[in-house]
């Protein structure tokens, strides 16, 4: 369960102020009882079944990151996207190379699961945007997906001179640890075989508990995580209108009564999101699209115990503004892009 240290806490008022805005949102949908027994369900899962953010010191290899770093080296607060899809094909070892090579902070990257549940690196569902293959990820054996060239689509594919392959979440990790890497997994789909496979790696490799945090769209992965092993760094990954809109954040995902449907959803998930979610989860990170990055929603977070990293942060203006002004580390495609 959080802990609320006193009355002056900001968590216990910022809990509050949702408790009553998830009522409010609720009783307009569900009419008033019902709106007010699932905040009551709310409020009491809050209390028995929520866990405890991680202390700071378990995060004092991000420091550099969260804070900065005393040399003042920007690049110290930069997470390569997708390991850094600009210069190297996405989700491979040959991009946290490059990442390391650059001198960035560390590597965001994504897991999927194959057929026969080998934990790969993988951002869609399907393989034809970035390889050689075609078809879905979660249908092909690994050794199917380890024939696939990585590279294929990639406009650096020149320089490889072999096929670039889709490594697993295991060698992508140590990878990692190799160069001092700071590590975010944005996981995509099967909570128990991700809190299984992460909870197997963090015990094996028991570095990992302090330079590596599992992140996820979806809340009952991460909440499954911290279930499974509540001594790993967590953090969700959120845009408005995920569930209604495509990555734009404007084009609607369908049409009719279920685009309706799904945007009340939205709605729902948005007040669950900014009230509960984070305490049920006991997050550290939050990963914000930057369409929704202020100073405001940078201090609303802060005050909660948790850092925010925009994404997917390209252009130098963007970079400056986030990193100077607003004082946060940043997602990137790539360090030196326009």
């Amino acid at each position: 369960m959080v802990k609320v240290e006193s009355l002056d806490d900001p968590r216990l008022y910022y809990f509050l102020f949702h408790l009553s805005i998830g009522y409010a949102v609720l009783a307009a949908i569900f009419g008033q009882l019902t709106g007010c027994v699932l905040v009551l369900a709310a409020a009491l899962a809050a209390h028995f079944y929520a866990f405890d953010q991680l202390p700071n010191q378990r995060l004092s290899s991000f420091a550099s990151l969260i804070y900065g770093s005393p040399d003042k080296d920007t690049r110290k607060r930069v997470v390569l996207h997708r390991g850094g899809c600009i210069d190297a094909p996405e989700n491979t070892l040959e991009a946290i190379r490059e990442a390391a090579r650059q001198g960035a902070a560390g590597v965001e990257f994504d897991l999927q699961f194959t057929s026969d549940s080998v934990g790969i690196l993988m951002h869609d569902d399907t393989l034809d945007r970035t390889t050689d293959g075609v078809g879905d990820v979660r249908q092909q054996t690994f050794q199917q997906i380890r024939n696939l060239d990585a590279s294929a689509k990639h406009a650096n594919k020149s320089k490889y001179g072999h096929k670039v392959k889709i490594p697993t979440l295991e060698e992508c990790l140590l990878e990692c640890l190799q160069h001092r890497l700071l590590i975010f997994i944005d996981c995509k789909a099967y909570a128990e075989k991700t809190a299984q496979l992460v909870d197997k790696m963090m015990n094996k490799y028991p570095e990992l508990y302090e330079c590596a945090a599992v992140c996820s769209f979806y809340p009952h992965i991460v909440y499954t995580m911290r279930k499974k092993n509540p001594n790993v760094i967590t953090g969700l990954t959120y845009r408005k209108w995920f569930l209604s809109t495509k990555g734009d954040c404007w084009t609607q995902n369908c049409s009719g009564i279920t685009y309706y449907f799904f945007l009340a959803l939205d709605v729902i998930y948005t007040v669950l999101m900014y009230g509960f979610t984070w305490m049920y989860c006991g997050n550290s990170f939050l990963l914000l699209n930057k369409e929704s990055v202020s100073m405001n929603e940078v201090n609303w977070w802060k005050n909660l115990g948790i850092t925010l990293l925009p994404w997917t942060v390209n252009s130098e203006t963007e970079k400056r503004y986030f990193m100077e002004q607003l004082n946060v580390p940043i997602i990137t495609d790539g360090i030196n892009i326009e």
